[in-house]
């Protein structure tokens, strides 16, 4: 198979080619933010105040410098293969040449989107920058949660598939690590709008939808820890009704229970608390502004 790299049209090996789909979709998404980013650059010449486009320019760079690490990452396994067709003849020097001339560009594209979100930061606001950090993370949690979606669909006809629980209990996890961290950032967020509500530069409308924002990422991580400790027992009960599976099953039994279900337990007490306080939240949050859950959204 021959593709395009750095203007050379290159053989792709058979082993090779399960890199190209994914490196094909890193070029475009390149493509893509890079198209966005300089219509964020033209726009914040004419308005260099504009907190909104901060935020955007923050996602549009992070989100280049995580497609470009992925790309790098995937170049690296295909050199790999590549190194070990070429000693068995199977490509030309050119391939590996190529390769290498991409891995090295790619290299450079880190740093300068690297560079240009350390300039963007002595700019902004500190808020803006915080708000661009919680919107890359919202889109990495929207994966996750289509991602569960998936799997509780798969479990719904196989619902005694210790895979699938498994899989389930490893993204929940995984999403209640992301929403930890949203909701350290959503505080974090919170009072730096703070300063700028203080400082006349941010509306009543939008320092509100930055209060529920944390309230409903408290809620959020009080759901998932609560599914979670559901899927926990759950993988408990299929590995006592198998137990002619072997030692191996009772061994992650008592593993799940050591590492996820007594901190489980302990963070649902924690919740559970929190939780008493969200409805008195949110009303303290509709009391000041006026606001109704819809606007708030």
């Amino acid at each position: 198979m021959a593709r395009k790299v750095k203007g050379m049209t290159i053989e792709l090996s058979a082993d090779m080619t399960k890199f190209d789909k994914a490196m094909q979709r890193a070029y475009n998404k390149s493509k893509e933010l890079n198209g966005k980013l300089q219509n964020l650059n033209k726009l914040l010449k004419y308005r260099p105040s504009d907190k909104d486009l901060y935020s955007q320019s923050f996602k549009a760079l992070e989100e280049q410098i995580d497609n470009s690490k992925k790309k790098l990452k995937d170049l690296s396994e295909a050199y790999k293969v590549a190194c070990k067709d070429f000693k068995d003849g199977k490509i030309g020097v050119d391939t590996l040449e190529a390769l290498r001339l991409e891995m090295k560009s790619t290299e450079n594209d880190i740093k300068k989107f690297q560079g240009q979100l350390d300039k963007l930061k002595k700019k902004a606001t500190d808020y803006a920058e915080t708000a661009g950090k919680i919107n890359v993370l919202n889109k990495s949690l929207k994966e996750n949660r289509d991602a569960l979606d998936k799997v509780n669909k798969a479990l719904k006809l196989d619902h005694s598939n210790v895979d699938l629980v498994k899989a389930k209990q490893a993204l929940l996890n995984e999403t209640i690590e992301k929403t930890e961290k949203k909701l350290e950032l959503a505080k974090k967020a919170q009072k730096e709008a703070l300063d700028e509500f203080n400082k006349g530069n941010m509306g009543k409308a939008e320092y509100a939808k930055v209060c529920a924002e944390v309230v409903k990422t408290k809620d959020e991580l009080r759901k998932l820890i609560v599914e979670t400790d559901t899927a926990s027992k759950r993988l408990r009960e299929i590995s006592q009704k198998t137990g002619d599976i072997g030692k191996e099953m009772t061994s992650t039994g008592r593993s799940m229970t050591t590492k996820i279900s007594l901190p489980i337990a302990t963070a649902l007490t924690a919740v559970i608390k929190e939780n008493m306080a969200l409805e008195d939240a949110m009303a303290g949050v509709h009391k000041t502004t006026s606001m109704t859950d819809a606007e708030l959204k």
